[in-house]
């Protein structure tokens, strides 16, 4: 067994389930902790990197988790949360895909609250009765207007 399967198996173990793009955000935020020397951050980086998976990290996939990375403003918190679901289940998306999802996301959101509202018909009929004029009386003076019988000629 070479040393990078073996470390590829052993990062898996250790690593636990965490979505690659979880390891390679955490990765790009290392920073020097206040007592490390420079030899145990460059251990640190190394074992983060090889966790990484730097060798198979493609140009759409850097992309994508820079494009994630800024999204930093609360106003993003539902995009971000939709854009790692769905780079989760497809990690070879690209930067088109992710806009997609961008502009999908509104469209649902209307939908979504299309559907939560409580409409009856009660209000559908109160918007075009006058208040002063019970529903059935409206009704009836509609029916009388519509419903003569034609004269004869």
């Amino acid at each position: 067994m070479k040393l990078d399967e073996a470390v590829a198996q052993l990062s898996e173990l250790v690593g636990g389930s965490a979505p690659l793009f979880s390891i390679r955000y955490e990765c790009l935020k290392i920073i020097k902790r206040d007592g490390e020397d420079y030899g145990m951050l460059a251990d640190r980086v190394n074992r983060e990197c090889e966790r990484f998976k730097l060798r198979s990290l493609t140009d759409n996939q850097l992309k994508c988790l820079m494009f994630i990375r800024a999204l930093q403003n609360l106003e993003d918190a539902d995009i971000r949360i939709r854009l790692l679901s769905r780079l989760d289940q497809d990690p070879d998306m690209d930067m088109k895909s992710l806009i997609t999802e961008c502009k999908r996301l509104p469209s649902l959101k209307h939908d979504t609250a299309l559907v939560e509202q409580k409409t009856s018909i009660a209000d559908v009929h109160a918007m075009h009765c006058p208040k002063n004029q019970p529903l059935m009386k409206n009704f009836k003076s509609v029916k009388s207007a519509t419903s003569k019988p034609p004269s004869a000629c």
